[in-house]
């Protein structure tokens, strides 16, 4: 209803690639359902009935519309399990920006019928030298990296918001990187 479903980008199957077990299948129509953090392929030449939801255990990446997601299976720096599939970013030199789409159902009542709507609950991480950190705000992703106070607050200034978008991410994390290869270099 009102085109907030569950799955990633469109409700209808899309052209993609699977990493299955080290093995590539490309030109595989699937779907990425982030309410059950489920992938769901559908075999050419087969019927729609024959849709399959593939083992995750056994899925190490996925690409679709250019977008490319990994399979995690970690514990964060508070010992939190974080296990799912996360998009890829942004990667750096020593970092890599990750993006978990993640859906959540609002039970909706409409006269005499009861039907469910899907809203966007992202999570951003950061994995940096080997690390998997969760980035809550801008300020996390700051101290992480040796910046001084001063031009912690600088950055931070620049960019007025506490909202994490993608792009503002990107942003901030080019900054720094360039910050830092001045300070080395």
């Amino acid at each position: 209803i009102n085109d907030k479903h569950r799955f990633f980008e469109s409700p209808n199957y899309l052209t993609g690639s699977v990493w299955f077990k080290d093995n590539p299948f490309h030109q595989v129509f699937l779907k990425y359902d982030l309410f059950e953090d489920q992938l769901i392929v559908y075999p050419k030449g087969v019927t729609a009935a024959s849709a399959v939801k593939l083992n995750l255990a056994k899925v190490d990446s996925f690409q679709v519309k250019g977008r490319k997601f990994v399979k995690k299976n970690t514990v964060d720096i508070k010992s939190n399990a974080i296990n799912g599939f996360f998009e890829v970013l942004s990667k750096g030199t020593d970092f890599t920006l990750l993006k978990r789409h993640r859906k959540t159902d609002v039970r909706k009542l409409n006269r005499n019928r009861v039907y469910y709507e899907f809203k966007d609950k992202n999570e951003y991480a950061l994995e940096y030298k080997g690390v998997l950190y969760i980035i809550n705000n801008r300020k996390d992703v700051l101290n992480l990296f040796p910046i001084n106070k001063d031009l912690q607050r600088e950055m931070l200034a620049k960019r007025k918001g506490s909202e994490l978008t993608d792009t503002g991410l990107r942003l901030l994390l080019q900054e720094i990187e360039t910050h830092l290869t001045k300070q080395t270099g």
